[in-house]
């Protein structure tokens, strides 16, 4: 802060420094006489005060002492001092509790609140922004007058001098004492300014060498763990080859080992192929020959499963574990000696034990014998079924809670071995059922009693013999009658047509679909094996929409393809999307993995597909778009191991086969679960392989159970 002298102050000065001087008093008493006399005079007559003294003392007035600049924010201490609010900030920068005044000296504490705390000089604000208004206006009106007359003005002082210098720097004019205060600020400025950029580029050079670390530590990591992972992915691979090449070996060694067998009986009796002169074959080569059959049958009945999320496979099967065991045994080696030692051993077992695969001589059963039928009826419940169906999904779903959970009627007989699909005729309410050991289909009454069967076994009589001529129609291919038509390796799916009156049957080993009309009579084949359009591998699942159209689960293609009521391709549901595997393999992904079973609601406005191998139920629309997808693979309610049969109501409820759980469960149209019915086993009301699942008018839901050899109504 400048330091202002008067007059006084001056004189006591001089008389300190000087000594004792004669003319001190006499000029001290001359000025008071001087003062006294002007004070005595009027206002008006008065000497005036130079204006430049009194501008200069309110300059000093409202100047901040720690910049020398006019004061911005005006902030008072407890010391009646004002200061610039930023000044103070910078000031108290580095004090933590207290600080000086910079003026007197006093200790002043800090508020918690900082700087901000202090209250603001109103008086001097306000005095500030008038100061400020006079000073622009006369500021305006001196340089006006100086530039005038050709005199220059300070921009921090306002002074008029001729002598002015212009600074490089901001362009501004300034006497030459405040040119010289302002050139020391700017070197001090610029001092501040090089040293920031010198403290920033060593911070720059610091984050980027950290950067670069971090960078390098990221890249080494994902590198690493890349690396692993592929090393694990290729050891995985390597193991599942491995497994998948051993698996495929001992298949094709069982069914080699299996075929030279059929081939030794086969050598044995020469004479077959005329059926009126059909010889009597002795004891040991029928007993021989029913082994290999139990055996043969038992081909086929496991199924490798790949999880592609997992990355495993397992192997599962369709067979009764204690039957597998039996049997497997029994093919030891290729001595016909051997296999019928064994297998008189296993007959007396199974007299002993009363196994349910002893009277299983199905080739040798005339079809003309009646059946013999076991039949299990449940006791009585006060449960009633409503004679049609409820109106609302809430009632539907209300019906389904209320079922009992053991089965109405139980129905097992001797020709139903391994049963496969079920459907029920829609023209006279027979049930229908695929028998995969008696290769054919048979009829059945709401008793149980079988009435009549469709198609006949494969036998040995026409082997190498022609399955008619086939004819090519574009993306369907159509076999006329010959004498081996309307024959069954495997027959699995049945469907009904009511648009064409037709009966189709899927032969999963024949890869094709059989056609009847509605009374049974054989019209014509569709399909053949291969992988095109129109053509199958494997099918199971079949299903026929109210305008004809026939949805087939080519299991083995991993497709579901979808003909017209003539049998020509138009579409297929699923989509497939298409990648390049390093090294420019091309890869096929496909919606589906095995799909097994398939249903259309009677609306036909939604298509249900069972994902054997994904654990997963998918609906489609109309257009094959995808609309509803639940369930993944586990044990509780909602999820499946394997579900390879379903069925849909009129309401839209979807029933699945549960097999790996042994149970069925029921959703409704938007896949919420409603409930379960049946337990894991053998006994009434358990599954151990539900193969064939459909609905009744009556609303029955009738099941094939595979391994238990049976179908049961709740």
């Amino acid at each position: 802060m400048p330091l202002v002298v008067t007059d006084k102050e001056a004189s006591k000065h001089n008389s300190h420094g000087s000594g004792a001087n004669p003319n001190t008093s006499r000029h001290k008493n001359l000025r008071r006489s001087r003062t006294l006399n002007e004070e005595k005079r009027p206002t008006s007559e008065r000497p005036k005060v130079p204006l430049r003294h009194a501008s200069q003392t309110l300059e000093d007035l409202v100047r901040c002492a720690i910049c020398l600049e006019q004061l911005r924010r005006p902030t008072m201490l407890p010391c009646q001092h004002t200061f610039c609010l930023a000044c103070l900030r910078i000031y108290a920068e580095k004090k933590s509790t207290t600080i000086s005044c910079p003026t007197c000296r006093l200790q002043v504490a800090l508020p918690l609140e900082g700087i901000n705390a202090f209250p603001t000089n109103i008086l001097l604000q306000a005095f500030i922004e008038s100061l400020s208004t006079d000073s622009s206006t006369q500021v305006e009106s001196t340089s006006t007058e100086a530039t005038s007359k050709g005199i220059d003005v300070c921009f921090r002082c306002s002074c008029r001098s001729q002598s002015n210098v212009t600074c490089q720097h901001c362009n501004q004019l300034f006497c030459k004492s405040c040119h010289l205060l302002h050139t020391t600020q700017l070197k001090k400025n610029w001092s501040d300014v090089i040293d920031d950029l010198f403290a920033e580029k060593q911070r720059l050079c610091l984050i980027k060498q950290e950067s670069k670390a971090r960078y390098k530590k990221i890249r080494d990591n994902v590198r690493a763990s890349v690396a692993i992972q592929m090393q694990q992915l290729s050891e995985k691979q390597e193991q599942l080859l491995v497994k998948l090449k051993l698996w495929r070996e001992e298949e094709a060694a069982k069914f080699t080992e299996i075929q030279e067998l059929c081939d030794q009986i086969l050598a044995q009796t020469p004479t077959i192929g005329s059926r009126d002169e059909e010889p009597v074959p002795n004891a040991d080569v029928l007993k021989q020959s029913e082994a290999i059959l139990q055996t043969a049958r038992l081909c086929g009945t496991t199924r490798l499963i790949f999880d592609s999320e997992e990355l495993s496979l397992t192997c599962q099967s369709t067979e009764m574990e204690e039957t597998d065991g039996c049997v497997a045994t029994s093919i030891s080696t290729a001595s016909a000696a051997l296999l019928h030692a064994s297998v008189c051993s296993s007959v007396s077992n199974e007299s002993s034990t009363h196994s349910r695969t002893r009277n299983r001589r199905v080739l040798f059963t005339d079809p003309s014998e009646p059946a013999h039928l076991a039949s299990y009826s449940a006791p009585p419940t006060d449960c009633k079924k409503p004679p049609e169906y409820q109106s609302t999904a809430d009632k539907q779903s209300l019906y389904y809670r209320s079922l009992p959970g053991h089965p109405r009627q139980r129905i097992t007989s001797s020709l139903l071995q391994r049963p496969a699909g079920v459907a029920v005729s829609p023209w006279t309410g027979e049930i229908y059922v695929a028998a995969t050991d008696s290769h054919r289909v048979y009829v059945v009454d709401k008793s149980g009693k079988i009435i009549k069967s469709l198609g006949s076994p494969y036998r040995s009589d026409l082997r190498g013999g022609s399955n008619g001529s086939t004819v090519s129609h574009g993306t369907s291919t159509t076999t006329t009658p010959s004498a081996n038509c309307g024959t069954f390796l495997c027959p699995f799916g049945i469907a009904f047509s009511t648009v064409a009156e037709e009966i189709y049957v899927t032969d999963k080993w024949l890869n094709c679909i059989q056609v009847f009309n509605k009374e049974g009579a054989y019209e014509r084949q569709i399909g053949a094996e291969g992988s095109s359009a129109g053509h199958f591998r494997s099918p199971e699942g079949i299903a026929v929409d109210r305008n004809g159209n026939i949805y087939v689960c080519d299991t083995c293609n991993d497709r579901v393809q979808v003909l017209d009521r003539n049998g020509i391709y138009f579409r297929e549901l699923g989509v497939v999307s298409s990648m390049t595997l390093p090294g420019g393999k091309l890869y096929q992904k496909k919606e589906f993995s095995e799909p097994t079973g398939v249903a259309v609601s009677p609306d036909g406005s939604r298509i249900a597909v069972c994902d054997f191998g994904n654990c997963r139920i998918k609906v489609f629309g109309t257009n094959g778009e995808l609309v509803v997808v639940f369930g993944f693979r586990g044990t509780q309610r909602g999820q499946f191991q394997h579900p390879e049969c379903l069925a849909i109501d009129d309401q839209g409820f979807i029933l699945v086969g549960d097999n790996g759980n042994g149970r069925i469960q029921i959703f409704r149209p938007n896949g919420n679960f409603v409930r379960t019915l049946g337990t894991k086993g053998a006994g009434p009301g358990q599954f151990n392989w539900i193969s064939g699942l459909t609905l009744s008018k009556d609303m029955d839901i009738i099941v094939t159970d595979f391994k238990n050899h049976c179908i049961q109504f709740f």
